[in-house]
């Protein structure tokens, strides 16, 4: 698999630009996106033919913040009075959306001049050092929207186009939080996407296989990466073409002077996060994952689905082997108890240890049965012991009892097997 390591707002102002050189001299940027409309376009492109082609260039299209490119009368519905964008990509998708079919046009007329003259500022500027651009993506993603990712294809691209479509993954509990908040925008992303990759493939037209950065951007850290690597499928191993973006680039004080005067997200742009990005980028251990030498890390959301299928599988198995034991062959039912408990337990064990917590290693178990089993023992007993409490004490419902204790009691076991039961180091341990 063929990594691009791109990083976003290239040529924004010359402070965001030098950060982004400096992560791209290090080694960590290998594709760099640039601002057709940013205050430092014509510093970016000459820095960037002094490194070309060993880096390559993409323009970040942009419809959302900053001046328009193209006369305002041109591009009217799309700009405030004074030749500002004025829309959000939420707006911009809803104001489309709300319109009437003359407006609907027009907005497309106006979104395809818009691209084009974006187009022809960096090309004009790359032209003069033989140089093109590699592929085009969009500022806050404005490029997949429907109307606007039609009217740039309309413009002939032969280059290779963002197709934003992330796998859903995190990496500790605090990152699910973060993952929270961006499930609906992962969710409309991952559906214009796969709208606009058939409509790319029917021009001739090439995306990227695999994509992260939506879900922690802004904020990219080592073991997001690693999960977002761990995320992607086992055949994109061998092939395929993966795109981590990063915004490395922290605009400084006294700059964007043109861009605050129409509407523009100040504080994205001044964030602190930017700069651990940019560290990040340059560091050793960012490299050594991109070439292989540190294996990709945990997904903790497929981990936890995992986690829930194997509980469910064991549950089923015990609730049949009960059945059976009891119902056709007529043993006592204290006893098919303990038999339907031994099979659901083995099954348990098995699913856990090599499917969920990815256990490589089936010799020497005896160091981890023990302590699945008073696990799964010390569960048993606060399960029952609360049921009483809870049913007889205090005379709550005893199914809505089950219910919470099953998912609380889920919830610590699936940490304690994580982090002990089969936590990677004691697996490693286990290893002759």
């Amino acid at each position: 698999m063929r990594i691009v390591t791109t990083a976003d707002d290239y040529g924004l102002t010359r402070g965001n630009t030098d950060d982004i050189l400096s992560a791209a001299d290090a080694g960590g940027v290998n594709n760099v996106s640039v601002f057709a409309n940013g205050e430092a376009l014509e510093y970016a492109v000459a820095e960037y033919a002094k490194r070309a082609p060993a880096l390559d260039i993409s323009l970040h299209l942009n419809l959302t913040e900053g001046p328009a490119l193209s006369a305002r009368q041109d591009v009217a519905l799309l700009v405030d009075a004074a030749g500002f964008f004025r829309y959000s990509p939420g707006q911009l998708l809803l104001r489309y959306v709300c319109a009437l079919p003359k407006t609907r046009r027009r907005l497309r007329e106006q979104a395809a001049q818009e691209i084009r003259a974006q187009l022809e500022a960096v090309s004009s500027r790359l032209a003069p050092h033989d140089l093109s651009i590699s592929g085009v993506d969009g500022h806050q993603h404005v490029h997949m929207i429907p109307f606007v990712f039609d009217a740039l294809i309309a413009q002939e691209v032969r280059v290779r186009i963002r197709m934003p479509a992330e796998s859903l993954h995190a990496y500790d509990v605090h990152s699910l939080f973060v993952v929270a908040k961006r499930l609906v925008g992962w969710a409309v992303l991952r559906l214009f996407t796969a709208r606009n990759r058939r409509c790319a493939s029917l021009r001739g037209l090439i995306g990227n296989d695999y994509f992260i950065g939506f879900l922690f951007s802004g904020r990219m850290t080592l073991d997001a990466v690693r999960s977002g690597l761990g995320s992607l499928p086992t055949s994109a191993q061998d092939a395929g073409l993966c795109e981590i973006i990063f915004h490395p680039g922290m605009t400084r004080g006294g700059e964007l002077t043109r861009w605050k005067q129409g509407r523009c997200n100040t504080a994205w742009h001044t964030s602190l996060w930017r700069g651990r990005e940019r560290e990040l980028l340059m560091s050793g251990q960012f490299r050594d994952i991109l070439d292989g030498r540190v294996s990709a890390g945990e997904n903790l959301i497929s981990t936890l689905l995992r986690f829930g299928i194997s509980g469910c599988i064991a549950a089923t198995v015990d609730l049949s082997v009960l059945y059976i034991a009891t119902g056709i062959f007529g043993i006592w039912y204290l006893y098919s108890a303990v038999i339907a408990f031994l099979c659901a337990f083995m099954v348990s064990f098995v699913l856990q240890k090599l499917w969920t917590f990815r256990g490589k290693h089936m010799h020497r178990v005896e160091r981890q049965v023990p302590y699945f089993f008073a696990l799964q023992a010390s569960n048993l007993a606060v399960n029952t012991l609360l049921m009483y409490v809870f049913v007889d004490w205090f005379h709550l419902w005893y199914l809505g009892t089950q219910f919470f204790l099953l998912a609380t009691i889920a919830i610590w076991s699936f940490f304690v097997m994580r982090h002990v039961v089969f936590a990677p180091h004691r697996e490693a341990s286990l290893r002759v």
